[in-house]
């Protein structure tokens, strides 16, 4: 069988609850010094996908990626969302 991704993003079909957490999700890392450009859900939200845009100096790109991986779960979790399952992809736009 094979599983195709079927990507959400804010502008498309999501429920409410989704729609704040990628607001949350934007917000809290941008108080890291992350920004981001973009935060969607494939797979009927078992994964997650946050485009970075840039971050702080001071931050090495693994640290970027813990904080983007932890801030998901986070907001997930406060939500009620369904966590990411299979992953969070990170991509670093530029």
């Amino acid at each position: 069988m094979t599983a195709t991704a079927h990507p959400r993003t804010a502008a498309g079909p999501s429920s409410g609850a989704e729609d704040a957490v990628r607001a949350e999700v934007v917000n809290a890392l941008t108080l890291q010094g992350v920004q981001v450009s973009a935060v969607t859900t494939l797979f009927d939200g078992r994964e997650w996908g946050v485009t970075v845009a840039g971050h702080s100096p001071g931050l090495a790109e693994g640290d970027v990626r813990v904080a983007v991986w932890n801030t998901v779960l986070n907001c997930t979790a406060l939500y009620g969302v369904r966590r990411p399952v299979e992953s969070v992809r990170v991509r670093f736009a530029g």
